[in-house]
């Protein structure tokens, strides 16, 4: 597969993913839903309305799919790829809420003590569900390194989540048949935690891109253009964008004496020649300026 997609074809792989990861959270979810309901286990109803949220995040990350990958318009000159970004924010937030429902459950056990009706069916059902959010992150992930997506990538984190509160859940569950009330609210303290951090990681990754933090290093592309045969100096480089797709515009001297054809020649060369060394680069614009008699 080449390092550059196809937007469409980038799309229509990132939807396949989407899809797959989707049906398998929603049959976690129903199993553990149903399970909780059918013993009145509190932990294991918990953990698939957790679950859900893997779900959710999913469909979130459709939807954002469906726009982030249309052509630019007159309305939108960037393209759409920001809506991924966006949808990549929201799933943040779901983990952030995941923190806090944990604190809370945490909170209502210190208080108000629940013993659970513990069966092997339990242990079985979320053993099996553990392993299929296995493999949900491990597809996610390396379908999201392979394609470069912000959104899959976001959304492993979610369901890694939910790992550990089925890891917790299980540990909850063991240690409440040996009378271990502590190591159970001990655990989940430490579960509220670690998806806090994933939380926090994902916004602030996030953000950045919406506020046009720089995704390249922008000395670097001075220096390379610098270096190009006709460009006397370069300067004023910005970029903005997503990792998987920059913006760069920057201005560059050239002789004053250069013919305006052959000035735009030049400028087209070093654009054709930057985006052949960088693949991320999705648009360069180059302003060409004369240099000052003293700088020639």
């Amino acid at each position: 597969m080449s390092a550059v997609l196809e937007h469409h074809e980038r799309r229509r792989q990132i939807t396949r993913v989407l899809v797959i990861t989707l049906l398998l959270n929603v049959l976690v979810a129903l199993g553990k839903l149903a399970y909780g309901y059918a013993s009145g286990t509190i932990s294991v109803l918990a953990d698939g309305f957790h679950s859900l949220m893997d779900g959710t995040s999913n469909v979130i990350g459709l939807v954002a799919i469906r726009f982030a990958y249309d052509p630019p318009d007159q309305e939108h000159c960037y393209g759409h790829r920001k809506a991924e970004i966006l949808a990549a924010l929201m799933i943040a937030v779901l983990l952030a809420i995941t923190c806090l429902e944990i604190l809370k459950e945490l909170l209502t056990r210190v208080f108000k003590p629940v013993m659970p009706e513990i069966g092997m069916g339990g242990f079985i059902l979320l053993g099996v569900g553990l392993l299929v959010n296995l493999f949900v992150v491990w597809y996610e992930v390396r379908a999201g390194k392979r394609l470069k997506s912000h959104l899959l990538l976001s959304d492993a984190e979610h369901t890694r989540s939910d790992l550990l509160v089925t890891v917790s859940v299980l540990c909850s569950m063991g240690a409440i048949t040996q009378g271990w009330y502590l190591l159970d609210y001990l655990v989940s303290l430490g579960i509220a935690v670690v998806i806090g951090r994933m939380a926090w990681h994902l916004f602030r990754e996030n953000i950045d891109i919406l506020m046009d933090r720089s995704p390249v290093d922008c000395a670097e592309i001075q220096q390379q253009v610098q270096a190009y045969s006709g460009v006397l100096n370069c300067h004023k480089v910005r970029a903005h964008g997503s990792p998987d797709e920059v913006f760069v515009d920057l201005h560059i001297w050239v002789a004053p004496d250069l013919r305006v054809d052959a000035a735009h020649a030049l400028s087209h060369d070093v654009k054709m020649a930057l985006m052949q060394d960088r693949p991320e680069l999705a648009d360069v614009t180059i302003h060409v300026e004369p240099a000052p008699e003293q700088g020639v």
